[in-house]
């Protein structure tokens, strides 16, 4: 598995528009199915889903492709919204009967992780979700063009690892040991969504493009860091990870 490593800051979020044409005028991107998944249920996180999902829908994605796995909280009349095991089942299972050979699947999963014992976990709703558990429900997807599976929570780079397998190719916003999103928000999306959603950008160009944006970031930060914590805490190290596809050859939106 070819790893790809860069550092990231904390940075306050920041949000961005993107150009486009009148969507009358566009061809639909069917091609394209997309899970988002706040696992968190937080405000935070439920806004970032919320972002993306309206950059998806301006990139022209039916809106039937997207599933969003939401969690809201005090949403408790449809606990299939949440993040379980057993919801991603479902949600895969249903894919499963619509996408074909020439489809790309983009899941994005934001929200909580956990690190127990020297392994990573998702937090989910009802309990945490292993690297081993999350692998296998991604097993009964079908055979496609190629999928990209994008990890925002804390110690995610084993998530990333072991999906940046074959034809699937594994981001992640922080490297095993280190924490993805602190308080001011899922800080490393709101960069690179602008641009893989972007006509003909690659997934290494706006890996590398939302890296560089926050890198330019370190030096101010890490003044407010040691103020806040004394000294400067590991900073976190997204990760592009893939084996037998190549991220600087393949765009999410053609």
């Amino acid at each position: 598995c070819k790893v790809s490593i860069n550092r990231n800051a904390y940075i306050s979020p920041k949000f961005h528009k993107i150009m486009i044409k009148d969507s009358t005028k566009l061809e639909q991107n069917k091609n394209l199915y997309v899970i988002l998944a706040n696992a968190s249920g937080e405000e935070e996180d439920y806004k970032d889903v919320a972002r993306i999902n309206k950059y998806l829908l301006q990139s022209n994605v039916p809106i039937e492709n997207i599933y969003s796995l939401h969690g809201k909280r005090g949403n408790m009349t449809d606990l299939f919204k949440y993040v379980t095991k057993n919801n991603l089942e479902r949600t895969v299972n249903d894919l499963s009967k619509k996408i074909t050979k020439k489809d790309k699947l983009l899941f994005y999963l934001t929200g909580h992780g956990v690190r127990k014992n020297e392994q990573s976990y998702i937090s989910c709703w009802n309990g945490n979700l292993s690297v081993e558990d999350f692998e296998k429900v991604m097993q009964k997807l079908p055979e496609m063009d190629f999928a990209v599976f994008l990890f925002t929570q804390c110690f995610s780079e084993p998530f990333a690892k072991k999906m940046g397998k074959g034809n699937k190719i594994g981001i992640s916003n922080a490297n095993g040991e280190s924490r993805g999103i602190i308080n001011v928000g899922p800080e490393f999306s709101q960069y690179i969504f602008p641009k893989i959603l972007n006509k003909k950008v690659t997934i290494q160009k706006a890996f590398d493009i939302a890296v560089k944006k926050e890198n330019c970031l370190l030096n101010k930060v890490s003044y407010w860091l040691s103020k806040s914590f004394g000294e400067v805490p590991p900073l976190d190290t997204p990760q592009l990870c893939w084996q037998d596809v190549s991220p600087s050859e393949l765009c999410l939106i053609e």
